[in-house]
């Protein structure tokens, strides 16, 4: 036995052993990460893992033989033991990647998932509870999924806004896939009933009807339960599409964000509120009472800051008071945890507009997007940045990247065509309002941003049609009044637009509309010292529309005015 040792340690036997086991760990780690990032099939990792498995072996036997100064001479034994290993490897090898190729349906039907469509859309689950109340708890389930899935860089995940519309639908799986531009479709439901919470789900290759996976989950309903019903699905789901799951992320998307299920019940509340817009005043309210179970619940912060960041849009607050608090708990948020990708959009949102910093903020939003590649939001508000930067095909190249993930968003089709709009490119404009309008005849921004186009082409009479067709469907937004004042202005309507200023004027009104649509309404009626009066109060107030003043048509007859220049430059940006 002495000898047998003495010879393993002449041989360096467990120095080679080492230092193989450092470099394969190494190796596997990196090819993880790469492979992560650059979407390659899962069978890749796994077969150089059996590989380097395999090569342990053969490592030992090169030790064996080579290890000791001097014997370097190779023996017949030697070659046939590696040769031996080399078979086994190659078989275990393609044993553990004949996965990577695109598999075959029940039915002999070949599946259409290649490596390449590694894309899904999580349909709303139904709710299968007794209660009607429960179905607040089901989609606070099915945005949970979205939002971890979405972390996953090698996978598309369609966005809730999207996946919304087929709620209820009898549509065939391989219809909705075509129209969503996905391969795979999860769909499921979830029952509550007493102290139990039953999850079930499939997920389905909908070009051939074949089922990748599917599961039940039947557990006692606590907070810790829930998340860990989301976290297994997500996972599942990367595996079953041959995603890549680097230990970081997985890491993230097994995290529990809180213990407390009345704060997680009221969270989802708040961010159901969110969604909608409907009523942003009790969403705000819903994460503050989440916050007071929970302190520590780092999502209800980053809601939290999500709905202030949204409160002057809507006309709820001014941007003065609404943005600072905004900053406070988003920082708060990614106190509590980093890995958040929300709250870095949120944060960026506000360094442009509220602080003038428009390299911060892009550095932000790029975190954020890091973060989460499919979060379409962020994608959306970052072409909005770049947009009114002036980046314009980096913008655009963006906004396509944000409507790939949300497909189905008439807002988002909306908004971007309100940037074009304000960078006067208004025949792409008209066209992708057409689109929007003709499935959604009511949407009130398509409206107003229609009549902006129609104005600025010539066509007052059916622009200003449109324009009080849109303020008309958003009575309570000021915002929507002032860009109506300013569309009258710019059509010659002077008696009208004075008689919606003076009311927007009146009081306080106009810190819950937009300063700088004001100005805009009285750069149209020639009065260029209120105009400027008023885009001082806007950069007082910090209002976001503010941001479109480089390029934005309706302050062309200020441009000449040294004042107008010294406002662009002071916000940050350039004339060109």
């Amino acid at each position: 036995m002495a000898s047998f040792v003495q010879r393993l340690t002449e041989r360096k036997i467990a120095q080679w052993a080492i230092a193989y086991v450092a470099g394969a760990w190494l190796l596997v780690e990196v090819l993880g990460f790469v492979a992560e990032n650059f979407g390659w099939p899962v069978g890749i990792v796994r077969g150089t893992a059996v590989f380097l498995g395999v090569g342990f072996f053969v490592a030992l036997v090169l030790a064996w033989y080579h290890g000791e100064k001097g014997q370097q001479r190779v023996t017949g034994l030697e070659l046939l033991i590696i040769a031996g290993l080399l078979l086994v490897a190659g078989a275990a090898v393609a044993y553990v990647t004949r996965g990577s190729a695109p598999e075959e349906s029940e039915t002999g039907a070949p599946s259409t998932l290649a490596s390449d469509l590694r894309s899904v859309a999580v349909l709303p689950l139904v709710n299968r509870s007794a209660v009607q109340e429960d179905e607040f708890f089901v989609q606070g389930i099915h945005d949970d999924i979205l939002t971890q899935l979405a972390k996953i860089n090698s996978l598309t995940v369609i966005s809730r806004t999207s996946v919304m519309q087929y709620a209820g639908t009898t549509k065939p799986m391989r219809e909705i896939a075509g129209e969503l531009g996905v391969a795979a479709v999860l769909e499921g439901g979830v029952q509550r009933a007493g102290d139990r919470v039953r999850v079930n789900v499939q997920l389905i290759d909908a070009g051939s009807d074949a089922h990748l996976w599917a599961e039940t989950y039947d557990e006692e309903l606590t907070a810790t339960n829930i998340f860990s019903i989301q976290s297994d699905i997500a996972r599942k789901i990367a595996v079953a599409l041959q995603a890549m799951l680097a230990p970081e992320l997985e890491g993230r998307i097994e995290a529990l964000p809180t213990e407390s299920l009345k704060a997680y019940e009221l969270y989802v509340r708040g961010r159901q509120l969110w969604h909608s817009r409907a009523s942003l005043d009790r969403a705000s309210d819903y994460f503050a009472r989440a916050i007071d179970l929970d302190p520590n619940y780092a999502l209800a912060h980053s809601g939290l800051a999500a709905t202030y960041v949204l409160l002057p849009n809507y006309g709820y607050d001014s941007p003065s008071y609404s943005y600072p608090q905004a900053i406070r708990s988003a920082r708060q948020a990614l106190a509590l945890d980093s890995t958040l990708a929300e709250p870095y959009a949120t944060l960026a949102q506000v360094k442009y507009v509220f602080e003038w910093d428009w390299d911060a903020a892009d550095l932000l939003f790029r975190r954020a997007i890091g973060l989460s590649p499919n979060y379409a939001n962020g994608h959306y508000w970052y072409a909005y940045f770049l947009f009114r930067r002036g980046r314009v095909e980096e913008a655009l190249a963006v906004a396509e990247v944000a409507l790939a993930l949300d497909p189905m968003s008439p807002s988002m089709e909306a908004g971007i065509a309100g940037r074009l709009y304000n960078i006067r490119r208004f025949d792409e404009a008209a066209e992708r309002l057409r689109s929007v309008l003709a499935e959604n005849p009511n949407h009130p921004a398509a409206n107003l941003w229609s009549g902006a186009v129609l104005v600025a082409t010539g066509d007052y009479e059916g622009g200003i049609a449109a324009l009080e067709r849109g303020a008309s469907l958003a009575p309570k937004s000021m915002s929507s009044q002032t860009i109506l004042a300013a569309g009258y202005a710019s059509a010659g309507e002077g008696t009208r637009a004075r008689e919606l200023l003076k009311g927007l004027e009146a009081d306080d009104t106009w810190r819950r509309a937009s300063p700088a649509w004001i100005a805009a309404a009285y750069a149209q009626l020639g009065e260029a010292d209120r105009a400027f009066d008023w885009l001082q109060r806007a950069l007082e107030e910090r209002d976001n529309w503010l941001m479109n003043i480089r390029t934005e048509p309706l302050f062309d007859p200020l441009r000449a005015d040294e004042r107008f220049v010294s406002i662009v430059r002071r916000v940050g940006l350039d004339l060109e």
